[in-house]
């Protein structure tokens, strides 16, 4: 199963959230697990983090994050920004 399908899969369970938080905060991988693809983010690369409550904390690595947002476009629960 490629990461597009884990992403839809975790949307469809409830187990990715179906909506982008306020904030969300971005640095260096500490090793955690990507909420997406369930892979290690490594220092050398960026970490995407959002909390949500009492669901938890969620991490992506950049990719896993824009394939997040891509499938919350696709599925009508995120709006795309507008260009005025």
């Amino acid at each position: 199963m490629g990461i597009a399908d884990q992403v839809r899969e975790k949307l469809r369970t409830g187990r990715l959230p179906a909506g982008k938080p306020e904030k969300l905060y971005g640095g260096h991988g500490d090793g955690l697990l990507c909420s997406a693809c369930d892979q290690p983010i490594l220092r050398a690369q960026i970490q995407y983090e959002f909390d949500v409550p009492d669901e938890g904390t969620f991490r992506f690595h950049v990719g896993c994050l824009a394939l997040w947002e891509g499938e919350l476009m696709k599925w009508g629960w995120l709006r795309r920004p507008s260009r005025e």
